[in-house]
């Protein structure tokens, strides 16, 4: 999990070096119109918010089924719902549009293009996304310590028994305010998706709290585990919750999202493992 951590907030990597690729591309381009006297930056500007808005629609258009029940949603960017591709394609046609207008503007698009080139490049080689999957996560020696939170309900004592499905791992507690929002939607997956393994694990709170919470709530969850000493965040150097990991029929961790989950990122999520298997 690619997170930076700045006082009390958590902030995903990724996005920290979009913002900071964008500002330094932004900088140039101020530099450039009052050197060469040519009005990139607000060219720049429209071409950069356009895209944004494609590459959110594009994610909406492919997830609408999750969209229809509530499409208010459409606008909550905190699910981090969005299509990085389509916008790339969309600010590439902007760019292109624009060097046919004013030829003159290319030279001055193309170092702009360079500079988010360079800027996002270092940050994906620091951040490494590209790494392999992790080993598999049920054989991590932690799970020991975990123990089901209603043993007299489970069928099986250790959680190594899920592995050979793709599985949800989510990490929670009953005072964080996104956890308790995002807890329909995966109680509405854990039944609409009877193939992938839903697994809660709570982060150092008692059973007792645990069940008094899941009652005024009306929660249905399966497999609840409590997590004492919230080792399962250190294991995946979580800074925040929820944490959510998505893992392959091996184990592997295949995804992570920091942050609450709408049903359209996680139907997104749950896509990609479910298509591994």
């Amino acid at each position: 999990m690619h997170v930076i951590q700045i006082g009390p907030f958590t902030i995903d990597g990724l996005l920290l070096l979009c913002v900071l690729a964008f500002t330094l591309a932004m900088v140039w381009a101020i530099y450039q119109d009052k050197k060469h006297k040519q009005r990139v930056e607000p060219l720049f500007w429209y071409a950069l918010l356009f895209s944004l808005l494609v590459g959110r629609l594009v994610f909406v258009g492919q997830f609408w089924s999750a969209y229809q029940k509530n499409p208010t949603e459409i606008i909550n960017i905190r699910d981090g719902g969005f299509s990085w591709l389509g916008a790339l394609l969309v600010y590439a046609l902007a760019m292109g549009f624009v060097w046919l207008r004013r030829r003159g503007l290319w030279g001055r698009f193309m170092q702009l293009t360079m500079v988010w080139v360079v800027v996002i490049g270092l940050g994906l080689f620091w951040l490494q996304p590209w790494k392999s999957p992790t080993q598999n996560w049920f054989a991590s020696p932690h799970l020991r310590m975990l123990q089901p939170l209603a043993p007299d309900k489970v069928q099986h004592q250790q959680l190594d028994h899920y592995a050979g499905q793709p599985a949800v791992i989510n990490l929670w507690a009953t005072w964080c305010p996104p956890c308790r929002r995002e807890m329909p939607v995966l109680q509405a997956a854990q039944e609409q998706y009877p193939d992938v393994h839903f697994i809660f694990v709570n982060q150092g709170e008692r059973a007792a709290e645990i069940t008094a919470y899941l009652g005024d709530q009306k929660l249905q969850l399966d497999n609840l585990w409590l997590d004492p000493q919230a080792l399962s965040g250190q294991l995946i150097d979580s800074k925040g919750l929820p944490s959510t990991l998505f893992l392959n029929e091996k184990g592997e961790i295949v995804s992570t999202r920091l942050g609450e989950l709408s049903a359209a990122t996680l139907q997104s999520h749950l896509d990609a493992i479910r298509i591994q298997k």
